[in-house]
């Protein structure tokens, strides 16, 4: 998923798309899943701005990131940019 930062396919800085959002995991679930705007997953690459609490993401198909937690007390929110290159 996505292109490791030393690729030398990748043409720094430029970007075809841009999502940025923020999500929560609400309290009694583990998991939540984002909607996105499509991106080809081969020039994507999805990054965790922050988090208040221990949680991962992952982008699972072209339209979904998937955030996940351990637990499922109280609510964790997470910010996340998903950018595509050119």
């Amino acid at each position: 998923m996505g292109r490791a930062i030393d690729d030398p396919s990748a043409k720094e800085g430029v970007f075809s798309a841009v999502q940025r959002g923020v999500s929560s995991i609400t309290n009694g679930n583990t998991s939540v899943g984002v909607p996105v705007a499509a991106v080809d997953l081969s020039r994507a690459e999805l990054r965790m701005l922050g988090a208040t609490g221990d949680c991962y993401i992952a982008l699972v198909d072209s339209t979904t990131i998937s955030g996940a937690r351990a637990g499922t007390s109280g609510t964790t929110t997470f910010s996340w940019e998903l950018t595509q290159v050119s």
